[in-house]
């Protein structure tokens, strides 16, 4: 009975609504999971969102920026692309080994840190979804993360799988690791993707 009340109020919703609601939970999720497997108090919040061309996208405030690249599957398509400081993404690193200094500038992404900070994202990323899917009611998953390094020239279009011009949906985030760091990062999720949850 407590589902079937659930999912009046769902339908209820708009589609605005239900989408807002999704990426509420879907920021709320990976929050969790980072916290959990970093143990330590990582707080995911104040989802903003956008909708623009990808060739609007602009992320500059985040370079030196890492990509974080995955794909909705059974059921649903679409690539979703992560972008957020390689600095940040050093600072889960040393979390995850228990380092407790601030991001060294002159840290290089190599393969065991590259190897590292994939094998965390395929957690928060498969985590979040999960999350979005039991929201829904169904069996939308997400493949495993692609990490690409920005050089500064990143183009965001072969990364996301769209052209320039088409829509995407942008999500902007700030993100607190303990008492250490306090950022933003942001999140692209293509027209496809957005697409096949208005349509769940």
């Amino acid at each position: 009975m407590a589902k079937e009340v659930e999912n009046q109020g769902i339908i209820n919703m708009t589609d605005q609504q239900v989408f807002d609601e999704l990426i509420n939970l879907h920021a709320k999720a990976a929050g969790e999971s980072l916290s959990s497997i970093l143990k330590a108090d990582i707080e995911i919040s104040g989802p903003e969102i956008t909708e623009i061309t990808v060739k609007e996208v602009e992320y500059g405030i985040l370079e030196p920026a890492i990509f974080v690249k995955s794909c909705l599957t059974s059921g649903a398509a679409g690539n979703m692309v992560i972008i957020l400081r390689q600095r940040d993404m050093q600072a889960f690193l040393n979390e995850l080994m228990g380092i407790d200094d601030l991001p060294d500038p002159d840290f290089e992404f190599d393969e065991v840190a590259m190897s590292a900070a994939t094998e965390l994202m395929n957690q928060m990323v498969h985590a979040s979804v999960e999350a979005m899917a039991e929201y829904l009611g169904n069996t939308m998953e997400s493949s495993d993360c692609q990490l690409i390094l920005s050089d500064g020239r990143q183009n965001l279009s072969p990364a996301i799988g769209e052209a320039p011009e088409s829509k995407t949906i942008v999500i902007h985030y700030r993100v607190k690791i303990k008492d250490m760091v306090e950022s933003e990062f942001m999140e692209c999720i293509s027209t496809t993707a957005a697409d096949c949850m208005y349509q769940e």
